[in-house]
């Protein structure tokens, strides 16, 4: 009895962070330039006028070039 207990309550914890970190900011969006993944770096701003920063690196064969970009990210 007192395992399922403390089972159920790490759980109910382990659901709470999950979903408390999905809330916060997306992880990762789709590059404007060329469809791929980009990855959050950073977040700007508080409240009404923050914004999250994305990036990745693009290989065009000759050099790699950085991506960025930012979606708005307002606070919850």
């Amino acid at each position: 009895m007192k395992n399922s207990v403390w089972l159920s309550l790490l759980v109910c914890v382990a659901l709470a962070l999950g979903s408390l970190a999905l809330w916060a900011y997306p992880f990762s969006i789709k590059c404007p330039i060329d469809g791929e993944d980009m990855y959050f770096t950073h977040q700007v701003g508080y409240g009404r006028d923050a914004v999250c920063w994305y990036a990745h690196n693009y290989n065009d064969g000759t050099h790699t070039v950085k991506h960025e970009a930012y979606v708005p990210c307002p606070d919850r």
